[in-house]
């Protein structure tokens, strides 16, 4: 077997999910069949169930494989000179990459080296070498053991996806609230009005009232100005006559003394 890379199948589907009842789908050219047909009856012999067109083929061509691709759970593309120069191969292997289809590379022809866009679709991928006929037994044995292991990795992923889809972010609930009825809505009576608990109004509280602090106040009231009468120096006859007041005594000292 000769190998670009290490590496499985590649991808995982996203397209229409595949079963356990489904089937591989078989994607080769019919100047190839004789090879082709030799695989195909080793994968029956082994118990999968292998789609190819010389047996389901029917009505409309591109209808036809395109359900074929989309039911398939892996597809084998068997490349080689007469497969790249195909156009109906070529829209096989691009509708397998569309649909997110898992898909292995099997060489149908010796010294053959896919280029353009089958060289692209293998890229680093690793490839079953049929093209000898040594190695056919032992390319069979290895592939079979690589479709069981693709098998079991796209029936797991299927199996997680109810479990992804149970995390679900808490929804809102859509439900409209119901609208209240006309007896909800009316005004009530003064009778329905619940009558309030009298209560007294506590004491007050009475305080002497507080003295007034009379501050003092400036009169703004201008003296009055004295009169020319007020002002007048007085006569001889108006001054008060002062009174007459006797001399004290004189003191009488005995002669000779």
């Amino acid at each position: 077997m000769g190998n670009k890379a290490s590496g499985g199948a590649y991808g995982v589907p996203k397209g229409i999910q595949p079963s356990a009842n489904r089937h591989i789908f078989v994607s080769y050219c019919h100047k190839d069949k004789m090879l082709v047909n030799k695989i195909y009856k080793g994968l029956k012999d082994d118990g999968f169930d292998v789609w190819i067109d010389q047996e389901n083929m029917g009505g409309n061509l591109l209808e036809g494989m395109a359900k074929a691709v989309e039911d398939s759970w892996v597809v084998l593309i068997c490349m080689s000179e007469h497969y790249q120069s195909s156009p109906y191969c070529k829209i096989e292997t691009e509708y397998t990459v569309m649909q997110h289809k898992e898909y292995i590379m099997l060489k149908m022809q010796e010294n053959f080296s896919p280029n353009g866009w089958l060289g692209v679709t293998q890229g680093a991928k690793k490839f079953y070498n049929f093209s000898k006929s040594g190695n056919y037994d032992s390319m069979l044995k290895e592939l079979i053991t690589e479709l069981q292991a693709v098998r079991h990795r796209v029936l797991l992923d299927l199996k997680q996806v109810p479990k992804a889809q149970e995390k679900k972010s808490p929804t809102t609930s859509t439900t409209q609230p119901s609208l209240p009825t006309a007896s909800e809505t009316r005004e009530p009576t003064n009778a329905e009005m619940p009558t309030p608990p009298i209560t007294e109004p506590p004491p007050r509280e009475t305080t002497p009232p507080a003295q007034e602090k009379k501050s003092p106040t400036t009169s703004t009231t201008q003296p009055s100005l004295p009169t020319a009468s007020e002002t007048r120096e007085p006569t001889n006859a108006e001054m008060p006559t002062p009174p007459i007041t006797e001399p004290p005594p004189r003191e009488t000292t005995p002669p000779g003394t």
